[in-house]
């Protein structure tokens, strides 16, 4: 009983992390199953909307996703995927417009999009060996980048998959007695990459989303991750983050009053 419940639960993240992906990935590549379709025309697919809103349910509905909220984060009861869904762009050209005009044409801008902007710029060797460390994770399970994918690893919407490749990874290994180590080895690798990369800049770039695009698609997407980054924490022993973190990009300005990240 524990088994089934642990792997609808797997499903569910699963789930949620694989559409926040879809959702941040830019509209002029190709997707990561490598099919001539685009991120929008899957993020419109009934079947995904169908198992997202009822991954979320579950998600809500389980006791060991609640947890004390950190800066930028939003409760249990506010992960729905719908509003993402009833924003997505109808068709893909005006997505991939609104996608230039939030992110820009630069890796840098208001709101990055890449883990390694939000690192101290005092500390320029801190960004190589973080894209060397994501980049190690997903060696570690065989995974390389497409040759369609020309982002660099630390892109958000990369990180987001990786987290959903591992979850689908450890479902499958779960259900073979003899891959137990596997499924194990899954989960540590979870709860790694979300204490080392996603949960200490993730809630920023959320917060700079919803500040600084309010009302768009993109804001949509910024809510529903800010409430499942707190559940998957919890579901992995991992404290909340207090330290609110910034893009470089903003770091010339000393003030804190001036920052958008300030309440």
């Amino acid at each position: 009983m524990n088994i089934t419940a642990n792997a609808i639960t797997t499903i569910a993240r699963q789930t949620i992390f694989r559409v926040t992906s879809l959702a941040l990935m830019d509209p002029r590549s190709t997707t990561a199953s490598g099919h001539d379709t685009t991120n929008r025309s899957e993020l419109a697919d009934q079947t995904l909307q169908q198992a997202a809103g009822a991954a979320a349910e579950l998600l809500r509905g389980d006791r060991l996703c609640e947890t004390e909220l950190g800066p930028g984060e939003r409760p249990l009861d506010q992960l729905d995927p719908s509003m993402v869904f009833e924003r997505l762009p109808s068709s893909s050209d005006v997505l991939n417009a609104e996608y230039e005009r939030t992110f820009g044409l630069l890796v840098g801008g208001s709101c990055p999009l890449h883990e390694t902007e939000y690192l101290d710029e005092r500390f320029t060797s801190q960004k190589s060996q973080s894209l060397a460390d994501v980049a190690g994770y997903y060696r570690a399970f065989g995974l390389k980048p497409s040759p369609q994918q020309q982002e660099r690893p630390d892109h958000v919407a990369l990180e987001l998959e990786f987290m959903a490749t591992l979850a689908g990874l450890e479902r499958q290994a779960a259900a073979t007695d003899s891959e137990d180590q596997l499924a194990d080895r899954c989960r540590e690798a979870q709860r790694s990459f979300l204490a080392t990369h996603l949960c200490w800049w993730l809630p920023a770039f959320t917060r700079l989303l919803e500040r600084e695009h309010p009302d768009s698609f993109y804001t949509a997407v910024a809510r529903l991750l800010s409430a499942l980054m707190p559940a998957v924490r919890a579901r992995f022993g991992i404290g909340a983050f207090h330290e609110v973190a910034r893009p470089r990009a903003g770091s010339d300005d000393e003030s804190c009053s001036a920052c958008p990240l300030t309440a």
